[in-house]
């Protein structure tokens, strides 16, 4: 994780970063609104249980502050205010999501042209070397997936600070069944990210691996059709592709299903352990009445705090699976392009070219101690011996001196 924000930060331009800072502010603001939402629900359900405790406390102040007559109006009035809050909330979180998506799939097109604009700027002894499906792939993908992994972080932070929120207030209402609740979730919340973590990130490299040879495969295909009819391997190269395809395939259904195991784990775990402390009362007390509302309370808060340890493994999950896009984009981006000269060349008397070799590969020279001479005007020389490989792996040796 410190790795990939370190990265990120790199990647990210100073526009990014600010936007990114007014999605934390609304991130926070909506841990907030969500924790006022669950919060509130707890004095309602107590003064519909028990109206006498608007005698006291701080219901006593508002129900003073504001005149009710009885507590039906005041019951009334809490209700209808809740309502318009819950209206409120989920505007807002419409809102909240809207900026979201516009951000992630806005660094899918800020990724993919600086991706194109590098490659382009790429010597061409450089651009020679790669595959142009890799290419492809990354602009394509790679940096898609680097704006899906830039929403699981912001959905990261966005739940981790709604449990924070939520965790605070269930300290305040009883701190010793918060630890122990907390206690037992955290450690198998702890279990099963290393387990499955692990599991994650492999999938993860295989994907883009795969991904990679899926693509160029599909590329050199379409490329080299009229050999492909000619020598009728049209079975082998199907072969090679669906057996590329259903491992690109494993790994998404193992990614998948991954995601969907801590969910099952961690509320079974968390409803049971609440059934659990009620059974205990009971058998203990014989009357649960008293604990009702704080009981309620923790229903509720648990209702949405397991989903939101749910989100944060998936997205967390989401960032180990999608790694090796941040990865390759970032080694991309960084590489060090040699710049080019932009300076106008005045042609004043001639062009010499003098032992000129040229290779693609070191392995593989093109033209060896080549020497050319171009004269101002209509005059062409060509002095000197060259040497031309030929694709059938020839020789070919000139030399000679034109006029």
């Amino acid at each position: 994780m410190k790795e990939a924000v370190a990265k990120l930060n790199i990647l990210l331009n100073r526009d990014h970063k600010h936007s990114l800072f007014f999605l934390l502010i609304m991130t926070i603001t909506l841990s907030m609104i969500e924790t006022i939402g669950i919060s509130a629900i707890m004095p309602f359900i107590n003064i519909a249980a028990n109206p006498d405790v608007l005698s006291d406390g701080y219901y006593k102040l508002l129900y003073d502050f504001f005149d009710f007559q009885n507590s039906s109006s005041f019951l009334i009035t809490f209700g209808l205010v809740l309502i318009g809050f819950y209206i409120f909330r989920a505007l807002y979180n419409i809102y909240y999501w809207y900026r979201i998506n516009s951000f992630s799939f806005g660094m899918y097109q800020f990724f993919g042209n600086r991706l194109f604009q590098s490659y382009l700027s790429m010597p061409y002894k450089t651009f020679v070397n790669k595959n142009s499906a890799v290419l492809t792939k990354n602009i394509m993908t790679e940096a898609q997936n680097l704006s899906a992994l830039i929403q699981h972080g912001l959905t990261f932070v966005s739940e981790l600070f709604t449990i924070l929120f939520l965790y605070t207030l269930l300290l305040l209402v009883d701190w010793q069944m918060t630890l122990v609740l907390s206690l037992v979730l955290g450690v198998k919340v702890l279990f099963l990210t290393k387990i499955l973590s692990k599991i994650v990130k492999k999938e993860g490299q295989n994907r883009s691996y795969i991904q990679g040879k899926f693509i160029q495969l599909i590329t050199e295909t379409f490329g080299n059709f009229k050999l492909i009819k000619l020598y009728g391997n049209e079975s082998e190269v199907y072969k090679s592709l669906a057996e590329m395809n259903q491992k690109y395939i494993h790994s998404s259904i193992i990614y998948g299903t991954i995601n969907q195991i801590p969910r099952g784990v961690l509320e079974t775990l968390g409803f049971s352990l609440l059934i659990g402390i009620v059974l205990y009362i009971l058998y203990g007390y014989d009357d649960a009445s008293f604990v009702i509302p704080i009981i309620s309370m923790y229903a509720i808060a648990l209702y949405r705090i397991l989903p939101a340890v749910n989100r944060i493994m998936i997205s967390y999950n989401g960032i180990v699976f999608l790694q090796k896009s941040l990865d390759i984009v970032h080694k991309d981006l960084t590489m060090e392009i040699p710049k080019e000269g932009n300076q106008p060349i005045n042609f004043e008397q001639n062009i010499v070219f003098q032992n000129v070799s040229f290779e693609h590969k070191d392995t593989i020279k093109i033209l060896q101690s080549v020497s050319l001479t171009i004269c101002k005007g209509d005059r062409v020389a060509f002095i000197g011996e060259s040497v031309i490989k030929h694709a059938d792996g020839s020789l070919w040796v000139f030399t000679c001196l034109c006029q």
